[in-house]
């Protein structure tokens, strides 16, 4: 939820708050996966347009890469990522949704290497 309401509440900016103190594993390294998929939504505070998709914080540890849970919020069900990881969950019926689904289907279309410049 920190990550999520980090992005919510600081956008793009939020990568300028890394290093800092009160975020967490927020790194100057890292770097952010965002697919974009726009919404609205509409509930009992109205109607909300919500220019999002997923936003997913991608952190180093030492030699190895996390995906951190960000922002998820997409109106199609045919979205690249999330179909593949839709095939992975398939094939992996007792995995984590979010680890293994989405987290799965990112990883096929971006390696998170240290090469990739977010």
């Amino acid at each position: 939820d920190f990550y999520r309401n980090l992005f919510l509440l600081k956008g793009s900016n939020a990568f300028l708050e890394a290093g800092k103190h009160g975020c967490h594993h927020l790194q100057p390294g890292g770097g952010c996966i965002y697919l974009d998929a726009d919404m609205l939504l509409t509930g009992k505070l109205g109607t909300l347009y919500l220019p999002d998709g997923i936003a997913v914080h991608v952190s180093r540890k030492g030699n190895s890469m996390s995906l951190e849970n960000g922002i998820i919020a997409v109106n199609r069900s045919e979205h690249p990522a999330l179909k593949k990881g839709l095939e992975i969950m398939h094939s992996k019926p007792y995995g984590d949704p979010y680890i293994d689904g989405v987290c799965g289907g990112l990883r096929h279309y971006f390696n998170c290497s240290i090469r990739h410049n977010y």
